[in-house]
């Protein structure tokens, strides 16, 4: 009796004071907002707006809407291209700013641990990277009209399209049935007519 008596008054104690008093670990729990909170990537540039504590900077505002004007031209939209002051900063609120709260809250769920978002993110990575070697690898290279003309003529047969047939066939059941079938194109018949039969 003594002894269950002393095995509730612990059991009391530990629920008033707590176990994570008692030198257990406690369980950590991640508020919403924590690992994006936590980001503090360094800074190159003038920061025009903090969503939490990411910034974003005046180059990376133009640069996208560089790229979205030159979508808008391309699409024969230039009346969509953003120009004035008021429509820079009506994008940077509703693109960039709730593009970087999704970011966040993918962060906070742990998404980048995810195999696939992160096999994925090794695969832009790698195409990222592949695009700007070949582009500073290429860049102070100058090729003459004379010069490719030279190697065009040097490497014309590699160059052309290898011959290109199309063929179809009729399949069908029995052997009588295909004997019959080619009796009739050997007549004249339509293959294609034959086909769709």
């Amino acid at each position: 009796m003594k002894r269950s008596l002393v095995w509730v008054m612990l059991f009391l104690l530990f629920g008033v004071i707590g176990c994570d008093k008692l030198g257990f670990p406690a369980k950590k729990t991640v508020k919403p907002g924590a690992v994006s909170a936590s980001y503090n990537p360094a800074v190159k540039g003038t920061v025009i707006a903090k969503v939490n504590n990411m910034p974003i900077t005046l180059e990376e505002l133009n640069q996208e809407i560089e790229a979205y004007n030159k979508s808008m031209e391309d699409a024969g939209r230039p009346d969509r291209k953003i120009t004035g002051r008021e429509d820079k900063i009506r994008y940077l609120k509703e693109e960039m700013v709730r593009r970087m709260l999704l970011y966040q809250a993918a962060l906070d769920k742990g998404l980048e641990r995810d195999p696939e978002v992160a096999n994925a993110i090794e695969k832009t990575k790698q195409s990222l990277m592949l695009v700007e070697f070949v582009r500073k690898e290429t860049q102070d290279i100058d090729v003459s009209s004379k010069e490719i003309e030279e190697y065009y003529e040097q490497y014309k047969q590699e160059m052309k399209a290898p011959q290109e047939r199309k063929i179809s066939e009729i399949v069908v059941a029995t052997e009588q049935e295909a004997k019959d079938i080619l009796i009739q194109l050997l007549q004249g018949g339509d293959f294609a007519a034959l086909a769709r039969e």
